[in-house]
């Protein structure tokens, strides 16, 4: 099952199994690579604002047109 979800935010590269901090937003998750503007997420993947909490078994993060499409169990938790 896939989830598309929209979050303004700005493009970011990460270091597998880290959380990360990049400006309005923090990330983690025990895979990351990127490639060709699109960073994948596997493995207890968290992507926070200041709005919402996602979290999801996978996630891949286009930077060209900020989606966010999260796979497998996927929860979204508003602030």
């Amino acid at each position: 099952m896939k989830l598309l979800v929209l979050i303004s935010c700005l493009a970011f590269l990460a270091i597998a199994q880290t959380p990360v901090t990049r400006g309005d937003y923090d990330i983690s998750a025990n895979h990351i690579t990127a490639e060709r503007g699109v960073t994948h997420m596997s493995g207890h993947v968290t992507i926070e604002t200041d709005a919402i909490v996602l979290r999801a078994d996978a996630a891949d993060f286009d930077t060209n047109s900020q989606e966010i499409v999260a796979h497998g169990d996927v929860q979204i938790q508003l602030k």
